[in-house]
């Protein structure tokens, strides 16, 4: 699974992005990046290092392969986060009937 695959490419970006694509701090949420839809953009900012300039490094060395699989891994934790954050909300709103 593509998605499988992103996870070890994402291992290197956790250090910054945090821990299972939930923000550390240090660094944008990219599950809520809109960069992350458009393979493009993303390339342009994570392979050739456009945002340089404001601390994230590019890596040259990454294949395209790769790219589309950490996009799907960003993507996927995306809505698995959004989905538990909508089982919490619901558990609270019948918590407080």
């Amino acid at each position: 699974e593509m998605a499988l695959r992103g996870a070890f490419v994402y291992d290197s970006c956790g250090g910054c992005h945090g821990g299972g694509v939930l923000a550390g701090g240090m660094a944008p949420d990219l599950r809520a990046s809109v960069t992350v839809s458009n393979i493009e953009a993303f390339a342009s900012v994570v392979r050739d290092g456009e945002l340089t300039g404001r601390g994230m490094p590019g890596y040259p060395e990454i294949t395209d392969k790769e790219l589309e699989e950490l996009r799907h891994y960003i993507r996927k934790r995306a809505l698995e986060t959004a989905d538990m954050q909508n089982v919490n909300k619901s558990e609270t709103e019948l918590g407080s009937h």
